[in-house]
């Protein structure tokens, strides 16, 4: 489904209270849907590498079941 502007729905892939509210500020509309993608730390693994790893595994996992 599309928004009236054309743009695809976002979805929040987080239960975190926090990000919920951050975007709620920021004015964005949105829908939460939480995953249950492992977000287990690799030994030696830089954060940035972490967190582009666990966030595309929770948007691989959230896509599934919300196309677009």
């Amino acid at each position: 489904m599309r928004h009236h502007n054309d743009k695809p729905p976002l979805i929040l892939a987080s239960a975190s209270p926090r990000r919920r509210e951050l975007l709620q500020q920021a004015g964005i509309v949105f829908t939460v849907v939480p995953s249950n993608a492992a977000e287990d730390v690799v030994v030696g693994e830089a954060p940035a590498e972490y967190a582009l790893r666990v966030a595309t595994a929770k948007a691989t996992e959230v896509a599934k079941n919300h196309p677009g």
